[in-house]
């Protein structure tokens, strides 16, 4: 596992990071071993940031779980306003 945070909120989430910097897209297999470590350690969610994309069968994989698949770009699209908010809370602190 690469990281891993909790999600603040009215209840907070742990979520388990996989960030693949590969030169490929990212098999099935990566996302089929985050799910059981998702379900291990009781995580709320798993997530897979891929810098190439996923093969076709990876995306088809994780529905129906709480697996979720992202390149870098739709990462930061997702978590930027979470990240920025929670910078500025800090700050305020």
């Amino acid at each position: 596992m690469d990281v891993d945070a909790v999600q603040n909120g009215p209840f907070p989430l742990l979520v388990l990071c996989e960030c693949k910097y590969w030169q490929q897209p990212v098999p099935q297999s990566v996302v089929h071993a985050l799910k059981v470590v998702c379900s291990d350690a009781g995580a709320n969610q798993g997530l897979i940031i891929s810098k190439k994309g996923f093969q076709s069968g990876a995306e088809e994989k994780p529905l129906f779980t709480n697996v979720r698949l992202k390149t870098f770009g739709q990462f930061q699209e997702t978590y930027f306003l979470d990240w920025r908010r929670s910078c500025f809370e800090k700050i305020c602190r």
